[in-house]
């Protein structure tokens, strides 16, 4: 904690070293600030609490600067390297330092934008009124932003090849200056308890403006000479600043007019707006744009110098014989007047979204806020998150965490103090947390931005105005529109028709809970969950007489019978309904076909659960019929064939038998055959058994 406050304070000593030299805006720590009678200047919303304020201009000026490159920081110049083996910080130029200039190019890859402006405040005062407060301020402010393409940089340390015609790639070139008087109005107050708008009109007194115009500037150089070409104009309103032109050759003088007296203004105009609302009793949503305005400029020492021809340089040759050497070209030639003495110039707008959530009686306040501002229409983001301490109305400070195009590096911090009439502020953005040791001097080595503000002023305290509550007297009122018994408030079936039995919330009572209500029910005592149709009495889709929530067959077809469970009927038990049963009387142990009738395999006119020979085709019980004479065959040989005794030996005299029952069998296949044999009650019991 030691070491921030250590570089908090560096860094602000740092800040205040270069605002000199840099220029500078409204610091990011106001926005929250309501004790502050500045912060109207960031957000016009903010209503100042006091009643009166006035700044102390005439002794210590009331002022902000801000300076600042787009990626470029200090350890990109001042870089940290070993040499022999020992870490020294060393300019990226450094002839000890052999990669610092690759290193400062890849910095500044895709070109710098170089931005500063300034604010110096002459007249600061407000008042409060019934609603609101009104505020008048006149300030002396100035801007500027330069873009200055990558291929400069990379001309510039690189150089070119010989032999190599190069492109400076000025046409992404652009810079624009302005100085201004600015009187401002301001009013804000608050509509209702939860919104408050402001607005701050703003006359604007033109000093000096100059901007350039590149549609189609190219810039080539190579071996032989530099040239400067296309399409472009400088557009410039300078105090007492005088150019004279020649028909043929162009602008051929740009001087000063030393009998000026005073200064030309130009009239512009701009607008502030901003808004708060309190979204939740915690949580303060707000928005604001600044400085969406205009310049004029059209009156004396007002120019537009425009391209006439392209700008030659071959270089400077020196004859050591002589004692003289060749001039440049003159340069001023190459321009003239466009015979117009009137543009208009735009300031920078800036555009601020934020949301605090306040803690411990608006003591302490967390913030996110995104700034956008608008240079020459390429918007840059600034994004901060920021902690808000207002331990009571004479201190409040902030402390931010801060990102500025891509960098998440830096601190930031704010103060405001009460001291009896005086209130005095300070506020600092993007403070650098990384330093490193220049020829013994610490330099922020992260840091490619600052914006510094301080002020003082009188104010006269008064009493924050808080909404009073509302006292609400509510009586109890009760009110049954349908006069079922239950009040509306409560009613959740308003529309009851009069007599109807209800439920405790008014709604018709539906007793087998079928969702018909029992005045409208025809079926009383539906089963729970079963389907109903709309007179409350059970649903049967295919009209069999069995309700759907017991029908097993829900699609039996009109006029089938069924049985208790709704399938169609099947008396004889076949599988095949009696609607489609042509055979309904099947025993129950027959088999049956695809319409329910018995069976018969072999197609003989006997049924299979009849048929004694099922897989033949016969006449007697479903066998075939066997012809006399084959009888007498088989007859003898159930009684023709004998066996030797005591063995298991066809005797030769059955061969004859047997031979006309082969000759039967080969004649009729058919046929099946059953063969047994047995002993006889003679010899011994044990041996026939084993025979």
């Amino acid at each position: 904690m030691k070491n921030i406050f250590k570089k908090l304070a560096l860094c602000s000593l740092t800040a205040v070293a270069l605002g000199g030299q840099a220029q500078a805006q409204l610091s990011n720590s106001l926005f929250f600030d309501k004790y502050n009678f500045r912060s109207r200047l960031v957000n016009p919303a903010n209503t100042y609490y006091g009643k009166f304020h006035i700044g102390i201009v005439p002794l210590i000026p009331t002022f902000g600067v801000e300076a600042g490159v787009s990626d470029l920081v200090f350890g990109d110049i001042f870089q940290n390297v070993n040499v022999s083996g020992k870490k020294q910080t060393l300019l990226f130029c450094d002839k000890d330092n052999p990669g610092g200039i690759d290193k400062f190019l890849k910095a500044v890859k895709g070109g710098q934008r170089v931005t500063s402006s300034v604010r110096i405040d002459i007249l600061d005062f407000g008042f409060r009124l019934k609603e609101g407060y009104l505020s008048v301020n006149y300030a002396v402010r100035a801007e500027e932003q330069v873009n200055i393409p990558e291929k400069v940089f990379t001309f510039a340390f690189d150089g070119m090849k010989e032999g190599e015609r190069y492109d400076l790639g000025l046409n992404k070139l652009a810079a624009n200056a302005t100085a201004w008087g600015e009187l401002n109005v301001g009013y804000s107050r608050p509509f209702g308890e939860k919104l408050s708008l402001g607005v701050n009109l703003k006359y604007l007194s033109g000093i000096g403006n100059v901007k350039t115009n590149f549609k189609n500037l190219k810039a080539y150089a190579d071996d032989d000479e530099w040239r400067l070409s296309g399409d472009y104009s400088l557009y410039a309103s300078v105090p007492a600043m005088i150019v004279e032109e020649n028909d043929e050759d162009g602008i051929k003088k740009i001087d000063y007019d030393k009998d000026a007296k005073k200064l030309q203004a130009r009239p512009g105009f701009a607008i502030d707006l901003g808004a708060n609302y309190q979204l939740l009793p915690q949580l303060k949503l707000s928005a604001s744009i600044t400085d969406f305005g205009f310049i004029s400029w059209k009156k004396k020492n007002t120019y537009i110098i425009e391209s006439k021809q392209d700008y030659v340089f071959n270089g400077v040759r020196y004859d050591f014989n002589e004692e003289d050497f060749e001039e440049l070209p003159d340069f001023e030639n190459v321009y003239r007047l466009s015979g117009k003495n009137k543009y208009v110039s735009g300031l920078t707008p800036k555009m601020y979204l934020g949301g605090e959530y306040s803690l411990w009686d608006d003591r302490i306040g967390l913030g996110l806020v995104s700034r956008t501002t608008f240079y020459m229409k390429n918007p840059k983001e600034e994004i901060f998150a920021n902690a808000n301490f207002r331990p009571f109305k004479k201190l409040s400070l902030t402390l931010n965490y801060s990102m500025f195009d891509g960098h998440w590096t830096n601190i930031g911090w704010g103060m405001n103090v009460v001291a009896g009439v005086f209130n005095i502020y300070a506020a600092f953005d993007n403070c650098s947390l990384k330093y490193a040791k220049v020829d013994g001097v610490r330099v922020p080595s992260k840091a490619n931005f600052f914006r510094f503000n301080f002020g003082l002023g009188i104010t006269i305290k008064g009493k924050e105005k808080k909404e009073k509550p509302i006292e609400t007297k509510i009586e109890k009122v009760f009110v049954d529109s349908d006069n079922d018994g239950i009040t509306d408030s409560l009613d959740m079936c308003a529309a009851t028709p009069e007599g109807v039995e209800v439920d405790s919330k008014g709604c018709p009572v539906d007793s087998d809970k079928d969702g018909v209500a029992d005045y409208l029910d025809k079926c009383p005592d539906t089963p729970e969950g079963a389907a109903v149709d709309s007179d409350g009495c059970l649903l049967d889709s295919d009209g069999d007489g069995v309700p759907d929530y017991k029908d097993q067959c829900p699609e039996t077809l009109d006029g089938v019978a069924v049985d208790e469970n709704g399938c169609p009927v099947d008396t004889d038990g076949d599988g095949v309904p009696d609607y489609k049963d042509r055979c309904p009387d099947t025993p129950k142990e027959a088999k049956t076909d695809e319409n329910g009738c018995p069976l018969d395999t072999d197609k003989d006119g006997v049924p299979d659960y009849l048929d004694k020979c099922p897989e033949t085709y016969g006449t007697v019980n479903g066998c075939p019929e066997i012809k006399q004479e084959v009888k007498q065959i088989f007859k003898k040989a159930l009684n023709g064939i004998q066996f030797e005794s005591g063995k298991s030996t066809i005797l030769r005299s059955s061969y004859p038998v047997l031979d006309q029952v082969v000759k039967v069998m080969i004649e009729n296949p058919d046929y099946k055959l059953i063969i047994s044999g047995h002993t006889d009650s003679s010899g011994d019991p044990e041996k026939n058994m084993t025979l």
